[in-house]
């Protein structure tokens, strides 16, 4: 029954048809959005795909591309490539195939600049992108990129830019993935679990119901099938939609019983083809698909007329599918190429292997994608060494000049396992030169572990009768890398290897960017001390022998020393590595010197206003340069943080889902994704906040950077208490304390030992109720033991380290507090001084805290009820206005309690962090920028309160009250408070009875 095993209608599908025509309708609107679309292999992906394009084809522009099967690895972007290249609008784009773009290949031992590369690539991006919405601009826009399963992580880039982007835009981006071929590569689980997380809709196909099996069969035969029959395709299909032609097509050929396995249904269906059909199939296979049709005839092992008589009759049989852009063929399912192959003798495979690669050389035009990737995989499959490594390294440089990193790596790694069984082809070609390469590649892709393993490669094959200065710069990477990975000590040996090996001769340019690397090492692990000899002796050698670059490298290094150690020269030397950068147009170091300014100002400075400033100016100047995804990101992360601090959660919340809508890439998404997880846990999804933590230690670099690995473990124990798992917490707080043993980061120590104290607070008060007394000790044991720590960390600081010594000294009175809570006596006038303390750093979170703390220690004197009373509702309000929901309901069962009444938010509005404040016009009197609080203090100024009433009224300071009305102003673009009544009218706010 050739040409008939398909039913012409579809069957059972009509809710997801129905999900993609109403998602098509938002995209309409300027609400782009995108889909994912799962399902097991053969269930109907394809099929539902087909019937929806059909019906919106009148209406939208719809592009289609799909992933490519083929060995090795398939070109970075093609499927967006190859779906954008009938744009108009695609003209003349890098990477769009015949449309005569310019060719960006390099060579393949050309020297690597990193942050070049990734500018390059988030241009190719933004282009890519233009072309998309100019096109969404004439009409609506489908795109549908299938077969996601077979993506590369250069493509799955794209995809996430491309899906970043889509709000405001009318394109529907729909992405297709067989469910059963994913479980096996971790970075795609982890690519489509963050794209359900940033809210992708998710459409999973299930198998057909008995019921639409018989519709489908009854469709395929024009009439209800026969009992027996329907029950055999039942039983062997299981409502897969694929299986059940395919066992109904084996039925009604003659076949007696239903085979075993579909395979045994694919091998019997194969069987019914001819001897040219199979050997034009078993060419398919080789090839790759989709393959061409004239590149099938470029085999030669058929005749023209053959090869088409073989070729129609497989595609007769629905073996073979034509492809319409390419003339060419693709196997109708995956099983059916994987029981071709299956059949074939090794030495048939590989002289298949051998005539395609032969074919493609005569003439790059009949490859599908990239013609140098597919040449190469084919001498690779073929086992010819001396053709095979010219081929994979021309193919890694054209995937590097592409941004495809993880393929280019991949490409070269091929060329180095066959390097010895290529002398003619390799005799002119720097070993450990391609070795370090690849080891660049694999770090700029993110595995980080494998660059280790390379570059420690090429240091054994460089041997110890190298130069020294060629060993140095090799050993210098290695540091670099063994870093990335979070093997820290490690890396300062490497370092220390690095700078042995220049010492004999250490005016060169390698001396100083081993010196300089070296420092910087030392200062990310909070070693300033040991870091700024270092540092100043870099800077002296950079600048007599010229070097700009490490010159401004080194002084960002030194001003952080310097910055942490009590001298305020630090600051300058920053905006001195800027000007420098600025000066030689280097958009790496221009984007990183924003990024070591807005960390000094928020973080040890605590200048939280200048500290956003510069964060945001360095976001749109790495917008301009073109690295928005990686120092954008981090920069973003920055302010996302410094605004955390400062109590302006929704906007943070807001710019962390713009930020991730960009495709963060390396440290910088795992720092956004450690500030999601602070404003969750905060917020109280700490659902949310555990799953970024998750995912942070899986791919995180922890054991490096005390900047990184503390808030981690702080986090950690945090949420272990929020949910009562005190062991969690201790452990986590006796990690991250071990691992600060070695630096000088009291910054950071401080915060853990204040959840440490917190920890074992709770843990005495439990055991005092259970009169567990060896639980009562070891409380004690432990938190003294934090305490005197901590004390003597902060005993290590430079007097002249004022700013650093004020937000030590607050979480040392933080501890002691907890301490005296620890001692079943909390002290109430330890409390207020911690909460004043934090009022002064303009911290409210650690401020809301100390107040909770404080109303309990009051109550639990069963003394001085007005200020309790006090105390608990001014915290209360507090933890409202914040949208600190697990403090919110703490207050709120001691006030319970205690039978304190509180004041009910205004209006009953939800906190602040479920409502992200946008930017709106203020003619438009809306308020939603605006947090309740903000709301509640936006009335009371309508009504010509003063910011002292204002503070009375709510409970809070009149500082407090100063600064809501300073943020309101300036979220609703308002000059003063008149213009501020003016504006709460028009909202409506003066016409609720009960305000």
């Amino acid at each position: 029954m050739p040409g008939r095993q398909s039913s012409p209608e579809l069957i059972g599908r009509t809710g997801e048809l129905g999900q993609l025509v109403r998602a098509l309708e938002r995209a309409s609107s300027g609400a782009g959005t995108s889909v994912l679309l799962t399902g097991e292999s053969g269930v109907g992906k394809t099929r539902l795909l087909t019937e929806f394009v059909g019906q919106v084809r009148d209406r939208a522009t719809v592009l289609a591309g799909a992933c490519l099967d083929i060995a090795d690895g398939p070109p970075p972007y093609w499927p967006v490539l190859d779906a954008l290249g009938t744009l108009p609008e695609a003209v003349g784009l890098p990477g769009i195939p015949g449309t005569g773009a310019p060719d960006v290949s390099v060579d393949a031992g050309s020297a690597l600049d990193a942050a070049g590369l990734q500018r390059a690539q988030e241009q190719r991006f933004a282009l890519l992108l233009e072309a998309l919405r100019a096109a969404a601009r004439r009409r609506p826009v489908v795109l549908v990129i299938e077969d996601l399963h077979w993506s590369d992580r250069s493509t799955r880039d794209l995809l996430t830019y491309l899906g970043g982007h889509l709000p405001g835009t009318a394109v529907l981006l729909i992405l297709s993935y067989r469910s059963d071929a994913v479980a096996a590569d971790r970075s795609l689980v982890t690519w489509l679990g963050e794209r359900l997380r940033a809210g992708t809709e998710f459409i999973d196909l299930p198998r057909l119901t008995r019921p639409e099996v018989t519709a489908q069969l009854t469709s395929i035969l024009g009439g209800p099938p026969k009992p027996e029959i329907a029950d055999a395709v039942w039983m062997g299909s299981e409502g897969n939609a694929f299986f059940a032609e395919e066992i109904l097509a084996a039925l009604v050929s003659g076949r007696s019983e239903i085979p075993a396995t579909l395979r045994q249904v694919l091998s019997g269906r194969l069987a019914l083809l001819s001897g040219p059909a199979a050997q034009a199939l078993a060419m398919v296979s080789a090839a790759g698909s989709p393959v061409r049709h004239d590149l099938l005839a470029a085999i030669g092992l058929m005749s023209e007329a053959d090869l088409l008589k073989a070729t129609r009759e497989a595609v007769e049989h629905q073996v073979l599918l034509v492809d319409s852009r390419t003339g060419g063929y693709s196997f109708r399912h995956a099983l059916l190429r994987d029981s071709v192959d299956e059949q074939l003798l090794p030495a048939e495979r590989t002289t298949l292997h051998r005539l395609c690669a032969q074919a493609l050389e005569a003439d790059p035009q009949r490859a599908v994608g990239s013609a140098r990737a597919a040449i190469a995989a084919h001498w690779f499959a073929a086992g010819d060494p001396e053709r095979a490594v010219p081929a994979l390294l021309e193919a890694a440089a054209e995937a590097e000049a592409g941004s495809g990193f993880a393929e280019a790596c991949l490409l070269l790694e091929r060329a180095l396992g066959l390097w010895d069984r290529a002398p003619r082809a390799t005799g002119g070609l720097d070993h450990a030169q391609v070795l370090l390469q690849a080891a660049e590649l694999a770090n700029l892709a993110g595995d980080h572990d494998r660059a280790v393993q390379l570059a420690e490669r090429a240091i054994d094959v460089l041997g110890p009768d190298q130069p020294s200065a060629r060993s140095a710069g090799a050993w210098e990477r290695l540091g670099r890398f063994q870093w990335d990975a979070g093997a820290s000590e490690d890396a300062l040996a490497a370092y220390r290897r690095a700078a042995e090996l220049t010492a004999a001769d250490r005016e060169s340019p390698v001396g100083a960017r081993v010196l300089g690397a070296q420092a910087s090492a030392l200062m990310l692990a909070g070693r300033y001390q040991e870091s700024q000899p270092a540092a100043e002796e870099a800077l002296a050698l950079a600048r007599r022998l010229g070097l700009r670059r490490e010159e401004g490298e080194v002084l960002a290094v030194l001003g952080f020393d310097l910055a942490y150690l009590g001298n305020p020269a630090g600051t300058s030397l920053l905006h001195d590595a800027r000007a420098i950068a600025e000066a030689d147009g280097d958009a790496d170091a221009i984007a990183r010197s924003f990024i070591h300014l807005a960390r000094l100002l928020s973080e040890p400075l605590s200048l939280f206003d200048e500290a956003i400033s510069v964060a945001d100016e360095g976001i749109a100047r790495a917008r301009d340069l073109g690295l928005e995804r990686f120092h954008g990101a981090a920069l973003q992360a920055l302010a996302v943080n410094t605004l955390f601090r400062v109590g302006r959660w929704g906007e943070a919340g807001q710019r962390l889902q713009e930020a991730f809508d960009r495709n963060p890439e390396g440290a910088a998404a795992l720092d956004l994704a450690l500030a999601r997880a602070k404003i969750s846990m905060a917020t109280g999804d700490f659902a949310g906040a555990a799953a970024d933590l998750r995912a942070v230690a899986a791919g995180s670099t922890r054991a490096v950077d005390p900047r990184f690995l503390a808030p981690v473990l702080t986090l950690e124990a945090g949420l272990a208490l929020f949910e009562g798992r005190l062991d969690d917490a201790r452990q986590a707080v006796a990690e991250g304390m071990a691992r600060l043993s070695a630096s000088q980061e009291v910054w950071f120590a401080g915060p853990l030992v204040w959840h440490g104290l917190r920890a074992e607070a709770d843990r005495a008060q439990q055991a005092r109720v259970h009169r567990a007394t060896g639980e009562l000790e070891g409380a004690r044991a432990t938190g003294r033991d934090l305490l005197e720590r901590l004390g003597r960390l902060a005993a290590t600081l430079d007097p002249a380290a004022q700013t650093v010594h004020r937000t030590v000294a607050a979480y040392q009175l933080m501890s002691e507090a907890e301490w005296t809570r620890l001692e079943g006596r909390s002290s109430p006038d330890l409390w207020v001084e911690a909460a004043a303390t934090w009022v002064a750093l303009e911290q409210p979170y650690p401020a809301t805290y100390a107040g909770w703390r404080l109303a309990e220690a009051y109550l639990a004197t069963q003394a001085r009820s007005a200020a309790a009373a006090q105390a608990v509702r001014e915290a209360h309000a507090q933890a409202v206005g914040l949208g600190a929901e697990p403090l919110r309901r703490e207050v709120e069962a001691l006030a319970a309690r205690a039978g304190i009444k509180l004041a009910s938010p205004a209006g009953g509005t939800p906190p602040a962090q479920s409502m992200p404040p946008a930017r709106s016009d203020p003619a438009a009197g809306s308020l939603a920028p605006l947090t309740p609080r903000e709301v509640e203090v936006l009335r009371l100024v309508a009504r010509a309160h003063t910011n002292r009433e204002i503070a009375d009224l709510l409970f809070i300071s009149v500082k407090t009250a100063g600064v809501h009305v300073s943020h309101i102003l300036e979220k609703l673009g308002l000059r003063s408070r008149v213009e501020a009544s003016a504006y709460a009218q028009r909202a409506g706010l003066l016409d609720d009875p009960g305000a």
